[in-house]
């Protein structure tokens, strides 16, 4: 808890306006419970919230769990076990998706049709979408060369130089 409350602090203070934080959770219904209480309402712009999925049951779960929280909200889908076919409309509430295979000796296969069709969906729906990995040894296809981010926010004045 303790390094917790110092992270929201400095945050809270503007110490790094230049850094986006990820805060990637497996339970993201406890958001709510451990973030500041004013962020319930207005969370620091460069915060996303994000929670893991493996297959499509977890991804239901998370992503009903993320629409209580308020602010940039994304997916990390890793590591895929399964088929993931969103549903609804997941692209009001998700603004970034991860996706990858399992690395280690002990590894399950991914199946690239799951890039493919993700990164297809993404694509129709305007989210940013961004492969890292089958497996840490197969190489990724050309296709899935895909390393998209969420929308730059513009907290830092831009300095114009006159060169």
């Amino acid at each position: 808890d303790e390094i917790r409350f110092i992270f929201f602090d400095k945050v809270n203070n503007g110490l790094y306006p230049n850094l986006d934080f990820l805060l990637l959770t497996k339970r993201p219904s406890n958001i709510n419970k451990y973030i500041p209480e004013h962020w319930l309402k207005n969370p620091p712009e460069n915060v996303m919230f994000g929670a893991s999925a493996v297959d499509q049951a977890t991804f239901n779960t998370v992503v009903r769990q993320l629409k209580d929280v308020k602010g940039r909200k994304f997916l990390s889908l890793e590591p895929q076990l399964g088929p993931i076919l969103p549903d609804g409309h997941f692209e009001e509430i998700i603004d970034w998706i991860i996706q990858g295979g399992e690395s280690g000796p002990k590894k399950r296969p991914f199946k690239l049709g799951w890039a493919r069709g993700m990164r297809d969906i993404c694509d129709s729906h305007g989210v940013p979408y961004f492969f890292k990995q089958i497996d840490k040894v197969q190489l990724i296809p050309d296709d899935l060369q895909v390393r998209q981010f969420p929308e730059v926010r513009s907290i830092l004045p831009i300095q114009q130089t006159n060169q």
